[in-house]
């Protein structure tokens, strides 16, 4: 997953989040606005940071609507090559959704953070098996936040109908947490 480079060394992690819903309630809608604020944005890294921070504190909040998540990322040299790394995985993600069906309550919500930073974060760069391994990446994604460690920010929001079929077709990383 990670390839370990000594010199100039940038990491770009995605977090992945499937959630229940119906038991985010308006947490949904926060994160929609979040994304939305983002894009708005152009480009703004203060307020793409913040709204980071926001939705990954919003994760947090309500673990009781996690169902599955996934971990991933690579180690680059230089923030140049990080800066590609991100938007490769902008692109990748966006792709996965971008002909769904706008719903107005979603039964199941997607929440994909990316973050692209210099040095080591090791629980950005450690696979998630289990809702505490979930819990540690969005700390430390918090916590990048917080001190300004990050020099890349991405946020994808994807409301989902409840076929779990179609969610792994699309997401197939997922593991049931």
């Amino acid at each position: 997953m990670f390839r370990w480079l000594k010199r100039d060394r940038h990491a770009v992690s995605t977090v992945m989040v499937a959630l229940d819903g119906r038991q985010l309630g308006d947490a949904a809608a926060a994160l929609m606005a979040s994304q939305a604020r983002m894009v708005a944005a152009e480009g703004d890294f203060p307020v793409a940071q913040e709204e980071a921070v926001r939705a990954a504190s919003l994760l947090l909040e309500h673990a009781e609507a996690w169902e599955s998540a996934a971990l991933s990322g690579t180690v680059v040299e230089g923030e140049a090559a990080a800066g590609d790394e991100g938007a490769q995985v902008f692109s990748d993600l966006s792709v996965r959704y971008e002909d769904l069906p706008a719903l107005a309550e979603p039964r199941r919500v997607l929440v994909a953070l990316t973050v692209g930073y210099r040095g080591e974060v090791p629980d950005l760069e450690t696979p998630v098996h289990d809702a505490e391994g979930l819990r540690r990446a969005l700390a430390a994604l918090l916590a990048l936040g917080h001190r300004g460690g990050a020099g890349l920010w991405h946020l994808h929001v994807v409301p989902l109908d409840d076929d779990p079929d179609a969610l792994l077709a699309r997401f197939p990383e997922l593991v049931d947490l």
